[in-house]
């Protein structure tokens, strides 16, 4: 059985089990990945080298089309955890022998957060105190308090503990 076809029944499956269309969604563009890189070939035929070339390929090469940039780690998660999946389902479905059994989840680079700096809070406490700028013609441009001050500054104030 081809790879494109076990996924279709994988999709049935997993969709009959109760698994978010969100997750299918995320697995199937996963998959879709995985047939361009390695060819459409029959179970039986797919390598452990070949899902870690895979891998490797989605971390080195691929190119994330909506940020220009190389992929988060969690999309390479998504990616081993939709591989992962699959082959668990294709294991109880077919008794196939499992090319995934010992491949690693990558590892990836926690993403440093920037703190905001004393300028930064300055400016987003500022911009809670009055409303955008009015420009009537004929009249100086001018701005409103905002009513609800207090409360987004409140507001602000508790995400920045959190």
């Amino acid at each position: 059985m081809k790879l494109s076809h076990a996924f279709q029944g994988y999709y049935i499956a997993k969709s009959a089990e109760g698994m978010a269309d969100a997750t299918l969604d995320i697995y199937k563009v996963m998959h879709s990945h995985l047939i361009n890189q390695i060819g459409d070939k029959h179970l039986e035929e797919v390598t452990q080298a070949e899902l870690r070339g895979f891998l490797a390929w989605l971390r080195e090469d691929y190119v994330n089309q909506n940020t220009g940039g190389s992929v988060s780690g969690s999309y390479l998660s998504n990616a081993w955890k939709s591989i992962r999946s699959f082959y668990n389902w294709v294991e109880e479905e077919f008794d196939i022998d499992r090319p995934d059994k010992n491949l690693k989840m990558p590892k990836h680079k926690a993403k440093l957060i920037e703190p905001f700096t004393e300028d930064h809070i300055k400016a987003l406490v500022n911009a809670c105190k009055y409303s955008r700028t009015y420009k009537i013609p004929g009249k100086e441009p001018f701005q409103k308090l905002n009513t609800s001050y207090r409360r987004n500054v409140a507001l602000i104030m508790f995400l920045l503990d959190t």
